[in-house]
């Protein structure tokens, strides 16, 4: 009786083993799931500052008064879509602006209407990314954080 008390109890525990443990890569969410997961706005706080962004080649984005109540929604499909908010930048803005971007995830790069961005990170959280800048401006990216 002991005995077979003992092989069931190897046996349930060799079971949960295999199949109650995740494996490493079934807990990567890929990254297309996440950024259509939710909708995004523009922060103004660095919930990870460890995740890089900040060198002397980079700064932080200053985000604009009207920027601020923007939407970002990333669709499936690659399109793009900001709500602008109530705030507008310039009279007779529209309400929705449409984009395309897709995303390499060997690179780890998102590529915005064309324009081709680092991403530093992107977790249900937060979406931190270095967009490129114009070589006049002194600096090569600017930090752009989503939230």
């Amino acid at each position: 009786m002991k005995n077979h008390f003992l092989k069931l109890l190897l046996g349930l525990s060799l079971m949960f083993l295999c199949f109650g443990c995740k494996k490493e890569k079934d807990k990567e969410q890929d990254p297309i799931d996440i950024l259509t997961s939710k909708t995004w706005k523009f922060s103004l706080v660095d919930k990870n500052p460890s995740s890089g962004g900040t060198d002397a080649n980079t700064i932080s984005y200053v985000v604009a008064e009207c920027f601020r109540d923007n939407i970002f929604e990333f669709k499936k499909d690659g399109t793009l879509l900001l709500h602008t908010g109530k705030i507008k930048c310039i009279d007779g803005e529209q309400d929705i602006k449409q984009s395309t971007y897709s995303y390499n995830r060997d690179t780890k790069e998102i590529s915005i209407d064309g324009v081709k961005s680092i991403v530093l990170e992107l977790t249900k959280t937060q979406f931190k990314y270095k967009a490129p800048l114009p070589f006049n401006t002194g600096y090569s990216y600017a930090l752009v954080i989503l939230e």
